[in-house]
């Protein structure tokens, strides 16, 4: 089973990669590379186009580095609410 949550980020200035080109979003080693930089320099979190939807970089996602934020996470994560519980078909 699964879920679907909605929340807010108390994580400031977080580096914006919605402007990359399709081709990097897509190269998976790349974003790995790249992903691994970020934690190095202590960047909490990323924000990325959605792959889903690369032709709307409006619509994203916020990956959030567990290990740079630690013990932490709870608090960067504000009023959580469940929007739905998913089940397999």
């Amino acid at each position: 089973m699964a879920s679907l949550w909605t929340l807010r980020l108390a994580l400031e200035e977080l580096p914006d990669l919605r402007g990359a080109a399709d081709e990097m979003v897509l190269d998976q080693e790349r974003c790995r590379s790249l992903a691994d930089e970020f934690r190095r320099l202590g960047h909490p979190g990323l924000v990325v186009p959605s792959v889903a939807f690369l032709d709307d970089r409006d619509r994203f996602n916020v990956v959030i580095f567990g290990e740079v934020v630690g013990s932490g996470v709870s608090d960067v994560i504000e009023a959580p609410r469940l929007l739905a519980a998913i089940t397999p078909a």
